[in-house]
């Protein structure tokens, strides 16, 4: 939508009553600081999203052999140090998780066990965790390292990495090749897996969308699904109710002198039977609908849920929301060579813009 208003002395324009307003304001303030107008854009506020809590475990030394002692803590830091130059996280204090560890009574080979994992992420709320196992070959002059990343809220393996290393000075430069090709499988902890969001939507017909954080298509999608069950659900009631009214219906009859029976209203009867019937069909048909539109949504949910890509971004820090509408105002000088020749001040024009994503 464009509107086009004159400059003049006395702030007098020729628009719309709405942007009057929007002219005066603006108008003031260029004249106030003596500016040229310039873009203002509204859109909704950025949000402040929790970043996630990440656990980098000590890796454990399988063979208890103390000349790789210092592998424990050093692959986990440098790994550390490689995912915090691309994502934005909260590491869980080293000195917080040895007390807790201690506390807890746990081993060091847990720091390998799944289940012990699984349970230490759950009570200490993070989100994922990265851990590992190391040790000499059968001929010792070499270290066999394993790394992994625990999705915690998929509960499963999401990357893992085994790499020899030499025992030499080249050590120190596999350790930096562990943790740069583990790092790189960080980022799957900031993407909701297409796993994760099918049995969501399984569960619950637009729960998979929120997951992959796009809110809107959940929405839809869930709108769709639990107004089809409920019209399926009322359908099914009413096909049940005349069922049963068309089976229990007596009209009223009379008993001849010679012993027959006849209905005191023929006609009223048929009628009514009549009615139950069509009901019968009408609803029955309706259930049918209702079922094929419940199992067709469902299954939509299903492959929507799994293709979709997910709405988020590399820094968890701060996402501004990408769904919803946004509104752009605009308020700019024409170009008019006349104008400017003759020193007369160039007009305004003012645009307005929505946009809805979803």
């Amino acid at each position: 939508m464009l509107w086009f208003c004159k400059k003049k002395a006395d702030f007098t324009v020729r628009t719309t009553g709405a942007v009057i307003l929007i002219y005066t304001v603006w108008a003031g303030n260029i004249n106030a600081i003596g500016v040229k107008p310039k873009s203002i854009g509204k859109t909704k506020p950025i949000t402040i999203v929790a970043p996630k809590k990440l656990l980098f475990l000590p890796f454990y030394n399988e063979a208890a052999n103390k000349n790789f002692a210092w592998l424990e803590t050093t692959i986990g830091h440098s790994l550390h140090e490689s995912a915090k130059k691309k994502y934005n996280y909260e590491k869980i204090d080293d000195s917080d998780f040895s007390v807790y560890f201690i506390n807890k009574g746990y081993a060091a080979s847990d720091l390998y066990n799944f289940e012990k994992i699984a349970k230490i992420a759950h009570d200490l709320g993070v989100d994922g965790v990265i851990y590992g196992t190391f040790k000499p070959d059968a001929g010792k002059a070499n270290v066999v390292v394993t790394g992994k990343i625990l999705s915690v809220i998929d509960r499963e393996i999401i990357a893992e990495k085994t790499i020899t290393m030499p025992v030499s000075a080249e050590m120190f430069e596999s350790v930096e090749e562990v943790s740069q090709a583990l790092g790189e499988n960080i980022k799957n902890l900031f993407y909701p897996s297409d796993k994760g969001a099918l049995t969501r939507a399984a569960v619950l017909p637009g729960w998979g969308h929120t997951y992959k954080q796009r809110k809107t298509w959940g929405y839809i999608w869930g709108g769709f699904f639990w107004t089809a069950a409920s019209f399926t659900a009322i359908s099914t009631v009413q096909y049940v109710r005349y069922t049963i009214l068309y089976k229990n219906y007596e009209p009223e009859h009379f008993r001849s002198a010679s012993g027959g029976v006849g209905f005191q209203d023929q006609t009223a009867a048929q009628a009514q039977f009549d009615s139950y019937g069509s009901s019968i069909k009408t609803w029955g048909l309706m259930t049918v609908i209702g079922l094929a539109s419940v199992t067709a949504i469902y299954l939509g949910n299903l492959f929507h849920a799994y293709f979709i890509n997910p709405d988020v971004v590399a820094n968890s820090g701060l996402s501004a929301t990408n769904s919803g509408a946004q509104l752009r105002i605009q308020i700019m000088p024409e170009a008019d060579l006349n104008r400017v020749a003759t020193g007369l001040n160039a007009p305004l024009r003012g645009e307005v813009s929505l946009v809805w994503r979803f």
